[in-house]
């Protein structure tokens, strides 16, 4: 299971260009126009109308300006991407809706999500073994409690135990209460900005 890299969605450079396009443009018309995009579903690929998964991450000067996505597919791609693109902008609940002079500064990333592969564990230690940062995002959920880190929050939490224990934290459970109830899944994702 090292190899994960296969299951992300190959998505060429035009269709790279397209989502993040997309995204910009709903992002846009919800802070200024509160009119969606309209988009011709002949013109799609088949990758982009198949159900996928994404977040799309809002960056203003490095710093994190929203993030809202789904973690399984259901519905078209493309739709997905638009949906995660005003929800990023409008309802994240750490942030205030964005500004139409916010929008003019904005960053704009879609991480597409492969599909989820559960970690099997008996120990804290196999499972820092079966984890490859800056690769692989990860699903904690513990009852009903979860979270997740897309592989690109390694940048800011380089190791394995900074890594988990904020994500235990964001999942809502300590992470000095860790046993192996914790389900853990992994992920990859199609990085695009």
């Amino acid at each position: 299971m090292q190899a994960l890299d296969f299951l992300i969605p190959k998505i060429n450079k035009d269709e790279q260009k397209f989502l993040l396009k997309l995204a910009k443009d709903s992002i846009e018309a919800c802070v200024k126009t509160y009119s969606l995009p309209s988009v011709d579903k002949s013109k799609l690929s088949n990758v982009l109308q198949k159900d996928g998964a994404c977040f799309v991450t809002l960056m203003i000067k490095d710093k994190l300006r929203g993030c809202i996505g789904s973690v399984v597919p259901h519905k078209p791609l493309y739709l997905d991407v638009i949906d995660n693109a005003i929800s990023a902008s409008s309802k994240d609940p750490r942030f205030p809706k964005l500004s139409k002079n916010e929008f003019e500064n904005l960053t704009i990333s879609i991480s597409i999500l492969g599909d989820l592969f559960e970690i099997k564990y008996n120990t804290l230690e196999e499972l820092f073994s079966l984890i490859e940062p800056f690769k692989d995002g990860l699903v904690l959920q513990n009852g009903p409690y979860q979270g997740l880190f897309l592989p690109s929050v390694w940048e800011e939490l380089p190791s394995k135990d900074l890594f988990l224990s904020n994500l235990c934290l964001k999942a809502g459970f300590e992470p000095s209460n860790w046993h192996n109830d914790i389900k853990v899944y992994k992920f990859r994702t199609l990085y695009i900005k």
